[in-house]
């Protein structure tokens, strides 16, 4: 959960949720870049991931690279989108263009051009 606090008071005035109703709006997080336990993923720009807080859970998604994580925190959300992105950037290179459906190549293309470098920790 986001809040907006009152620079005068110090108290929060506002959750973003609160402001942004529309259907259309979403929250995201945006990251440089995706550790996992064995490999740091640098982006060549920001990667934005959409979060929602779905009962007492926390999802993130990118639609685009068709990748989901869900935790019961945020931190535990972050630690699964982790591994998912880990996961599915090697499913997708491990597989020949031709074995992809029109969706998977499209995300398989775009993570190899957002991917700057991968380095081993």
């Amino acid at each position: 959960m986001i809040t907006i606090t009152d620079k005068q008071t110090g108290k929060p005035s506002k959750i973003v949720s609160e402001i942004f109703q529309d259907s259309e709006a979403a929250l995201s997080l945006k990251f440089t870049k995706i550790e996992t336990g064995h490999y740091v993923y640098y982006f060549n720009y920001p990667v934005l991931f959409q979060i929602e807080q779905e009962g007492s859970g926390t999802i993130i998604e990118s639609e685009l690279l068709d990748i989901y994580a869900a935790g019961s925190s945020i931190s535990l959300a972050k630690s699964e989108l982790s591994f998912q992105f880990e996961h599915t950037y090697r499913r997708l290179n491990e597989l020949n263009d031709n074995q992809l459906s029109p969706r998977l190549l499209s995300a398989k293309q775009y993570l190899n051009f957002i991917i700057k470098s991968v380095v081993a920790k």
